[in-house]
């Protein structure tokens, strides 16, 4: 019988009937592209310090160099993955209605095979299958371009290894412009962690994957071709044992049939256990297959914080800039390059030079009325 039957015929569905034991589970889970080693951690936190130590090393300006030039180097590579990444973004397929064994949610705590199954899908006849693969390197290079975009602006104001002389600070100037391209580009890029419909893996009941399974890179077998949908394809599959027995794994991962750009096939992995991701709960609500595993709201909050941040320190920045970049900063007699002297040490001297200035200014005008009076002109 053709594996399309299954849609409507369900002598299939169970080995036995009578334990009511299926042909095959569905498990839910996250398929996922690792951060990549570069932007790990460790590399990561190290980035954030040398930034800080960019400004508390100014006084030594071989040392603030150093530091400068490490920085931007590291923010530099992943801007410049954003730009690769933003320009060969997947497209996500047309999600498939597939078939699967009805389970009695009541009947698994009775049933020990079943009962040992995590994320098993129970009370469902039919699921929607969308194979896609999250790039975790999103969020990381999204965090290095937000924070050198954020810290460079402050460094054209306020780091005088920065303004040492009128080429460096051109230079950062266009490595800042490369900052906040990237960050837009990883702002785009960043939704789509969160577009992605859930990932599902297929097994024999009794034959399962660890927890976490790691893709092989060679799915274009004759085991594990597409047989025109995704139902004919797993069905297809589990009513052939031959076919199931000669996959590179015990499941079947349609996400494994995915591509990125710039990862190797082998490094995609399936990991049940990434259940706390709000990421990961939303697409759960979305399927309706279970209750969120974790608050869905909070990296929307984060989001919105973020966006906020960006917006308020970015037409600060600006604003401070044109006190750096063009006449107005001789409107004061302290360098805004300073701000802990104009806004402490000399706070006293501004005040009153503002006051001999408005007082000077108030002088001048009411000798040229005199004047004017005087020569009857007014």
């Amino acid at each position: 019988m053709m594996a399309s039957d299954n849609l409507t015929n369900l002598a299939f569905e169970f080995v036995n009937p009578a334990t009511q034991t299926p042909l095959f589970t569905v498990e839910w889970m996250t398929c996922a592209y690792p951060v990549s080693d570069l932007y790990a951690s460790t590399p990561r936190y190290l980035y954030y310090t040398l930034l800080v130590l960019v400004f508390l090393t100014q006084w030594h300006s071989w040392l603030a160099n150093v530091f400068l030039g490490v920085v931007a180097t590291y923010a530099g590579t992943a801007a410049i993955e954003a730009f690769i990444l933003i320009s060969n973004m997947p497209h996500l397929a047309v999600p498939q209605p597939v078939s699967i064994p009805y389970i009695d949610p009541a009947s698994v705590l009775g049933n020990t095979t079943l009962n040992s199954i995590p994320n098993l899908i129970t009370n469902l006849t039919l699921i929607e299958v969308q194979p896609a693969a999250l790039e975790f390197d999103v969020d990381a290079v999204l965090a290095i371009t937000v924070t050198g975009y954020l810290m460079m602006l402050p460094m054209h104001c306020w780091s005088s290894a920065v303004r040492a002389n009128r080429a460096r600070h051109f230079l950062i100037l266009l490595w800042n412009t490369l900052m906040f391209v990237g960050m837009l580009c990883s702002i785009i890029m960043w939704p789509s962690l969160f577009n992605s419909g859930l990932q599902y893996r297929f097994c024999y009941p009794a034959i399962l994957d660890s927890d976490y399974v790691t893709s092989d890179g060679h799915y274009t077998d004759e085991f594990s071709q597409f047989d025109g949908t995704w139902n004919d394809t797993i069905w297809g599959i589990f009513l052939n044992f031959t076919r199931a027995a000669n996959l590179n794994q015990n499941c079947f991962y349609p996400c494994f049939n995915t591509t990125q750009i710039m990862r190797r096939p082998n490094s995609l992995v399936a990991d049940l256990q990434s259940n706390k991701s709000p990421r990961l709960s939303s697409q759960i609500l979305d399927a309706g297959i279970a209750e969120p595993t974790t608050n869905i709201w909070r990296e929307a909050d984060l989001a919105v914080g973020m966006y906020t941040a960006l917006i308020i320190t970015t037409v600060i920045m600006l604003f401070l800039l044109l006190f750096v970049l063009t006449p107005l900063r001789k409107i004061t007699r302290v360098p805004i390059a300073k701000p802990k002297e104009l806004l402490w040490s000399a706070r006293k001297e501004l005040l009153h030079a503002m006051w001999r200035d408005f007082s000077h200014e108030y002088e001048v005008k009411a000798k040229l009325k005199a004047a004017a009076e005087a020569k009857g002109l007014i």
